[in-house]
């Protein structure tokens, strides 16, 4: 499963500038770790601003969780502005052209009602935090 990971320091908390590079540095190195182990597909430093964006690849939520509350050595310096689990567009498109199809189809043969929306599991939720 995929996650889009928007997360921003926040070094205003007790430690000096100099000590949030350090720790930082740290931080780079457990990134580099966790894009060998394959947990970490992309990463990306925002221009001239204090956050970074991440997708990550976990079996689930919980998995991510864990990494970002025990693992990161940012993680008291670190807030996570937007966690996102990420669907495969190319599924999406394949649920898209059979739900649309199924319509017609109800549609042309005269249908009284169309057919109602597919239930889906949520394994997921936005956790996002403001």
């Amino acid at each position: 499963m995929l996650f889009y990971v928007q997360m921003r320091w926040n070094y205003r908390n007790g430690i000096s500038h100099d000590e949030l590079l350090e720790l930082e540095l740290e931080e780079t190195k457990h990134a580099r770790a966790g894009i060998e182990s394959g947990l970490v597909k992309g990463i990306w430093k925002v221009a001239s601003q204090h956050r970074v964006i991440v997708i990550a690849e976990a079996k689930s939520a919980e998995e991510l969780d864990r990494n970002s509350m025990f693992n990161l050595p940012m993680r008291e310096h670190i807030e996570f502005e937007a966690v996102w689990p990420l669907c495969d567009y190319l599924k999406f498109s394949e649920d898209l052209e059979s739900y649309v199809d199924e319509r017609r189809r109800a549609r042309a043969a005269g249908a009284s009602s169309l057919p109602k929306r597919r239930s889906v599991a949520v394994s997921s939720t936005d956790f996002s935090l403001r």
